[in-house]
């Protein structure tokens, strides 16, 4: 019994080096899927077109569902801009356009409020000639019951600017597309708005 257990060896597998062969052909098939994967990713990279504003330098938005526009009779002025009407032209999606005798721009809005009593409305104008190619914020408060509306105004050139007040009428926005429209007399007697209301 102990003889057949001493002279009992361990037959090496005959499958070994098949195995062997096998592991390395996997292992060069998943390094070249690996580098091939890397360089279309390296490829699509580059080949990528940047975003639209750095790529053309501007800028682009699309107008919402048109909603209302308003006329708006300052009665009291800022200086820099001394023009007593002006009508903003309001979309859905929180863009909104404003004419006057001496303005015409686009800017982004929020209104918070009841439409129907009291409600205020924040305004950020895009860079545009009428601000020296920079920015303007308001923020206008509206009194239905009253038709007025206080402003208080702040641009890059001036922090100060004194509190203004006028007069507000509102209407339906039939407007789609705004991109036209310009300030003219014919164009505001067109509009139905009334030109000046008494104090």
């Amino acid at each position: 019994m102990e003889n057949n257990q001493s002279n009992f060896k361990t037959q090496p597998s005959k499958s070994y080096p098949l195995f062997t062969a096998m592991s390395s052909i996997i292992c060069l098939i998943f390094s070249f899927l690996t580098l091939s994967l890397l360089i279309s990713c390296v490829k699509q990279k580059n080949n990528r077109k940047p975003p639209l504003v750095e790529q053309n330098k501007t800028l682009e938005t699309n107008f919402g569902k048109p909603t209302r526009m308003m006329m708006l009779q300052y009665k009291k002025l800022y200086y820099k801009k001394p023009f007593p009407y002006a009508i903003i032209f309001y979309y859905s999606n929180g863009v909104y356009k404003i004419i006057s005798p001496g303005e015409n721009h686009y800017g982004l809005y929020l209104m918070e409020g009841n439409k129907e009593k009291e409600y205020q409305i924040r305004y950020m104008s895009i860079p545009s000639s009428d601000w020296n190619d920079n920015v303007a914020y308001h923020h206008l408060r509206f009194d239905c019951s009253k038709g007025i509306f206080q402003q208080q105004a702040i641009t890059d050139a001036d922090k100060n600017i004194n509190p203004q007040w006028g007069y507000f009428w509102e209407k339906e926005n039939s407007f789609d597309n705004p991109t036209e429209l310009q300030w003219s007399d014919d164009f505001v007697a067109h509009l139905g708005f009334p030109k000046y209301r008494k104090e």
